[in-house]
């Protein structure tokens, strides 16, 4: 709490109230609180496992719902809803996830590409697949798809949240990492996103190997620190 009194202009904390802590994630702490009679999110980091520079550059281009933008804090109106983990998975939802993410893969940003080798990965298909698209670094991706980074809205509408991996890559490695837990079929994922089968097997290789190496290397050994959901 003193930590976002101390890093927000004192005009805008000032207007916060009921600030509560609401999650302690591997990077951040949220908070809820309400600025001007709404509901917002105040998202804190809490190390600098995942820099938070591109994920400025991403929010201060697209300021969609953001009242405040930080490389270390961000202030954004709170969405209602449940995370797509917490629901019964559906196949429409998920043809409207892609849909979402179709939009951020075409913002048109200057930021960090995704870099491969971060954890020094030595086995052999995964860098020969890596050298095979060492120029595949055309499109803005989310870069952590996953279950609980979906807030599904009472309109079944899904809203992507936690932007920290941001970078500048390719759209296949979103689409492997959604492929994870979506229950649409490759086929049909394929056929909605035109895309090529034999690069969405190659890029599920290096989604599943890095995140492999990111959890053994990094979240395994912090895990019991670091997370702990807390009320809702």
């Amino acid at each position: 709490m003193l930590y976002i009194k101390r890093n927000l202009p004192k005009k805008l904390f000032k207007k916060l109230t009921n600030i509560k802590l609401f999650y302690i994630g591997f990077h951040n702490r949220t908070y809820t609180a309400n600025l001007d009679n709404i509901k917002v999110q105040i998202r804190v980091a809490i190390n600098k496992i995942a820099t938070h520079k591109s994920e400025y550059v991403f929010h201060s281009r697209i300021k969609n719902n953001y009242f405040y933008i930080s490389p270390m804090i961000l202030i954004k109106k709170w969405i209602e809803g449940k995370t797509y983990e917490e629901i019964e998975p559906d196949k429409n939802i998920e043809y409207k996830i892609l849909d979402e993410l179709k939009k951020i893969w075409s913002v048109d940003i200057k930021i960090e590409k995704m870099n491969w080798n971060y954890y020094n990965n030595e086995d052999p298909k995964f860098n020969e697949i890596v050298a095979k698209y060492s120029q595949d670094f055309n499109e803005t991706t989310h870069g952590d798809v996953r279950p609980k980074n979906i807030i599904i809205d009472e309109f079944m509408n899904p809203h992507l949240i936690d932007f920290e991996w941001v970078r500048k890559g390719s759209k296949y490695f979103d689409i492997a990492s959604f492929k994870k837990f979506s229950i649409l079929s490759v086929e049909e994922i394929i056929k909605y996103l035109e895309i090529d089968k034999n690069k969405l097997d190659d890029y599920m290789y290096l989604s599943k190997i890095f995140n492999d190496m990111a959890y053994s290397k990094i979240y395994d050994k912090i895990k019991d620190r670091y997370i702990g959901k807390l009320v809702k």
